[in-house]
């Protein structure tokens, strides 16, 4: 009998790990979503034991999820004083988008000389896709307008072939601020955001690295502009903690 209940024991951990992993995954998309929305405010407290009622998962997860977002710069892990949501600054917002400048323009220099013909009409897909977007309403196509340009910056950094400059540029697009952009952009960023586009794979296809790094300049410029704007404007109405 015992020998028999042993194959069910080895057949049940793998699926308690996968159910433990989809609760973190379950939890750190939930609180990540939240942040964005803002409808966690920066600086506000988050607590496991009301996150895990909200969710209907045990605390262990809320945990996990909170260590992964303490790493990625979403959440302030404090000792003795819990965890709160992390606010950025807009010296921290130069910070970010100085580095990006720095990196995407080289990025877009680099592929300017390495670029594939298929790799040049995939980007224009992307981008043909974000300008037949410009005439839908904007909340309702933030994360579709967003996935599209990731994709385009995606493919830009493959066609830079470094390795090393996607895994950094991977993460710096995961920060918080950088996740805000589009939620930021009015009407006119929005096409100006798409000339650019447009602009960038005109100079790619010349193989002029000076322009595409240039034009990568301005079109992060104008992403930064936008953030500190928003930030702005929060900032007054951002309840005391």
């Amino acid at each position: 009998m015992q020998q028999q209940d042993e194959p069910a024991s080895a057949s049940e951990a793998p699926s308690a790990r996968r159910a433990a992993g989809k609760a973190v995954e379950h939890a750190y998309n939930s609180i990540k979503a939240a942040i964005l929305s803002r409808e966690f405010q920066p600086g506000s407290h988050l607590g496991e034991a009301a996150l895990a009622k909200r969710l209907g998962i045990s605390r262990t997860p809320i945990r996990e999820a909170f260590r992964r977002l303490g790493a990625e710069g979403w959440l302030e892990i404090l000792p003795d004083l819990g965890v709160r949501v992390t606010e950025w600054s807009a010296r921290d917002v130069d910070e970010v988008f100085e580095a990006r400048m720095l990196l995407e323009s080289h990025i877009a220099r680099r592929a300017a000389e390495r670029i594939t013909p298929e790799q040049l009409a995939t980007l224009r897909r992307h981008a043909e896709h974000m300008e037949n977007l410009l005439n839908e309403p904007v909340d309702a196509i933030v994360e579709e307008r967003s996935a599209a340009n990731n994709a385009f910056h995606d493919l830009l950094v493959q066609a830079a072939g470094s390795s090393r400059l996607q895994r950094i540029l991977r993460l710096m697009v995961e920060i918080p601020v950088v996740k805000w952009t589009f939620k930021g952009y009015s009407a006119e960023e929005t096409r100006r955001s798409v000339a650019h586009h447009f602009e960038i794979i005109a100079a790619l296809e010349a193989r002029d690295g000076e322009w595409a790094a240039s034009t990568m300049r301005s079109h992060i410029l104008s992403a930064r502009n936008a953030v500190l704007r928003r930030l702005a404007a929060d900032t007054p109405t951002s309840p005391e903690n």
